[in-house]
């Protein structure tokens, strides 16, 4: 009881409810072919480095001193390789279901609830690759999608869908279908 949800008004806020969260969920992208196709900018860069005009300088006593000129907007692509990196490790895909609705939390910003009144059927799915993140598709409408190919995918009453993916589908279904059937 009493647990965070999300409310669609204005504009959308968490608002302390007291509704008993009958399903949760919140998936990462933990793939790690992923964070190294995003550090891939960074290993170009470096194997781009002109080393021929790197120095050494020695001084008058002897000590010495190393440096690499560096490519130009260097330090511009590392900020944004760092930012996306941070991006990703922090962004995830939240549901949540009470009796009255379906809450999507998806990346860091976007926020959807979902009604029960609203949905004419729910089933789950396994689509092919469809992306990472909310996607518009033919097949499913609007997808939310972090990782896998399992989902849930639920039909609106005026005939537009959404899917929303999990890495516990029967759970998901058992306890939607419960509350569509309410």
């Amino acid at each position: 009881m009493g647990e965070w949800y999300w409310v669609k008004g204005k504009r959308e806020t968490k608002v302390k409810m007291n509704h008993k969260i009958l399903f949760g969920e919140k998936q990462k992208f933990t793939q790690w072919w992923l964070f190294l196709l995003l550090c891939l900018p960074l290993v170009m860069i470096f194997l781009s480095f002109d080393w021929s005009q790197s120095s050494e300088n020695i001084n008058d006593s002897g000590n010495g001193s190393f440096s690499i000129i560096l490519p130009e907007g260097f330090f511009v692509i590392l900020t944004v390789v760092i930012l996306t990196l941070l991006f990703f490790k922090y962004a995830s895909l939240t549901v949540q279901i009470d009796k009255e609705k379906i809450g999507i939390k998806h990346l860091i910003f976007y926020r959807r609830t979902i009604y029960w009144k609203d949905v004419k059927a729910v089933k789950t799915v396994k689509y092919g690759f469809v992306g990472y993140g909310i996607r518009l598709s033919l097949n499913h409408g609007t997808v939310y999608n972090v990782k896998g190919n399992k989902g849930l995918e639920v039909t609106f009453n005026n005939g537009s869908k959404c899917l929303i993916g999990t890495q516990r589908p029967e759970e998901l279904f058992k306890i939607a279908n419960e509350q569509l059937r309410v």
